[in-house]
């Protein structure tokens, strides 16, 4: 079976379309070098902040403070964990949840508007491809509960029986049947595609095209900043040559009166 959806059909008409380029000029190149160094997922400061400093951090980090799903699962890591050393993975375990939630916050809501094009898309795609997932994880989940379990039968009417453990078999019986499970393994073949697209061509075209816009955006605002540097200093001697002016027009005003003398 195809990974492509069935509604996609290639084009065979031909088209003398030609996409855009984002090839960087080497002076645009110049204003973004290292721009993609930069992590616009773990490198950008979160949204949320606390005001009012009613807040203080407590001196040790424990599930307590966590959601009650992620303090869950912190507590099952801690499960294994010896005794004399839980203090300290504990730590380190809800310090690093604390940071997932942050991360969560910052990529499913709405980009700070003073971004960078660069940093909004690529928190963008993240965002569209968690959704994906999550979406997938859905119907993976559906597709996998099981509505009951039934008898293995031989041809010969008997009970089959597992070869290694000698005990009766049994198959399950999904949940999800027929037309409806059809669907959801149709849409999930469709997100799944979706997804490789983000993670691939379409994803790495919107980047190139969000890098080139940041290293306009880069180049007009260090143009715009050079002509306000470069008219400050004709301003300063705009006054300067005025200020000189009125002095050797007042001086000149006193030479004549003095050769009049």
């Amino acid at each position: 079976m195809s990974d492509t959806p069935d509604n996609l059909i290639p084009d065979t008409t031909g088209s003398d379309y030609t996409p855009p380029s984002y090839d960087l000029t080497p002076e645009e190149a110049d204003a973004v070098a290292g721009i993609e160094d930069f992590d616009p997922i773990n490198d950008i400061p979160s949204p949320v902040k606390l005001t009012g400093g009613g807040f203080k951090m407590p001196e040790r980090l424990t599930a307590s403070i966590l959601p009650p799903d992620k303090a869950e699962q912190v507590r099952a890591q801690l499960a294994a964990v010896p005794e004399h050393r839980r203090e300290e993975v504990e730590q380190g375990l809800v310090y690093e949840a604390l940071r997932q939630i942050g991360i969560d916050v910052r990529v499913k809501g709405t980009p700070d508007p003073s971004l960078e094009p660069y940093h909004r898309e690529a928190l963008l795609i993240e965002k569209e491809v968690r959704e994906l997932d999550a979406e997938a994880h859905r119907i993976y989940q559906q597709l996998a509960e099981v509505a009951r379990w039934k008898p293995v039968y031989n041809p010969d009417g008997s009970y089959a029986k597992d070869p290694e453990t000698g005990q009766q078999r049994f198959e399950a019986v999904e949940a999800v049947q027929g037309e409806r499970r059809r669907a959801l393994e149709a849409r999930l073949r469709e997100l799944e595609y979706r997804a490789s697209l983000l993670n691939g061509p379409e994803g790495a075209r919107r980047i190139a095209r969000a890098v080139k816009e940041t290293a306009q955006l880069r180049l007009a605002a260090q143009e715009a900043a050079a002509d306000r540097a470069e008219a400050e200093a004709l301003a300063r001697k705009i006054v300067r040559d005025e200020r000189v002016r009125e002095r050797a027009e007042a001086l000149a005003k006193r030479m004549r009166t003095e050769l009049r003398h």
